[in-house]
């Protein structure tokens, strides 16, 4: 993966800047992209209001860092406490930054997306598929299996079915899912997943009751420096809708002049 000087070189302080002005380049690209798809589905995907949680989201991962000098800490002692609720807080927001992110970018492109058919089972009947594990339930003796656990089952395996019959809606895609799917429709390189997988794996430090690694600050320097790379190449494969702007903005400059002159 090729990180660029300018972020490679960046202690925490820059890359967090840095992120953050990414971050706001990225919504601004988003918002172009949006308003000339004059599509309605992605213009309330690609909102102001999920743009902005976006922005705040990203924002948030500087919230437990800024300010602290957890390379002094390392040498000189600290809470630990207060130094691993500060390293879990990062992975945590920055987990969701980057699952929000690789979204906008798949809501971007959402008629390639629903195309995929991601999610949905190919040759498959769902009626029949229904009928078949009614029937098996139906089957279990009620002394095994009593009448309110078979209409819950019922229910439960009705609405799964239902969302094998088309493509997994957007908003549904947790970051596993993400990952997978990016690796297996977008030009991906296979250490833009080993990346991600590291972020997820220690994202999931949120679940306390589970033994997870929380990894170290250097760590999170580099995935941070990671994801400052790939917010670019994402905005590098959005539409360029620039000169569409200009063509708007100078053919509104011609309707205005026209009917001032009246």
């Amino acid at each position: 993966m090729r990180i660029p000087l300018q972020i490679e070189e960046s202690d925490m302080k820059g890359i967090l800047e840095i992120l953050e002005k990414e971050a706001d380049n990225y919504v601004d690209q988003t918002s172009k992209c949006a308003y000339f798809s004059c599509n309605d589905e992605i213009q309330t995907l690609l909102s102001k209001e999920s743009l902005e949680r976006f922005s705040a989201i990203t924002k948030a991962i500087g919230f437990s860092l800024k300010d602290y000098d957890y390379e002094f800490k390392k040498l000189f002692g600290c809470d630990e406490n207060e130094d691993l609720a500060r390293l879990m807080q990062s992975w945590i927001t920055l987990g969701s930054s980057v699952e929000c992110a690789l979204q906008i970018f798949l809501a971007i492109n959402l008629l390639n997306y629903n195309d995929s058919g991601w999610g949905k089972w190919e040759e498959f009947n769902y009626d029949n598929v229904k009928s078949e594990l009614y029937r098996a339930l139906d089957s279990i003796s009620e002394e095994d299996l009593g009448n309110d656990k078979k209409k819950n089952l019922k229910k439960t395996i009705k609405n799964y079915l239902k969302t094998r019959k088309e493509t997994t809606h957007l908003e549904q895609l947790n970051l596993q899912s993400l990952i997978a799917f990016y690796k297996v429709n977008v030009w991906w390189k296979d250490e833009y997943t080993e990346e991600l997988e590291i972020i997820r794996e220690y994202r999931n430090c949120v679940h306390s009751f589970k033994r997870r690694d929380v990894g170290e600050w250097d760590r999170l320097l580099e995935s941070l420096k990671f994801y400052c790379t790939l917010l670019l190449d994402l905005r590098s494969m959005t539409p360029d809708v620039d000169d569409m702007l200009q063509y708007e903005a100078e053919m509104r400059n011609e309707y205005e002049s026209y009917y001032n002159d009246y």
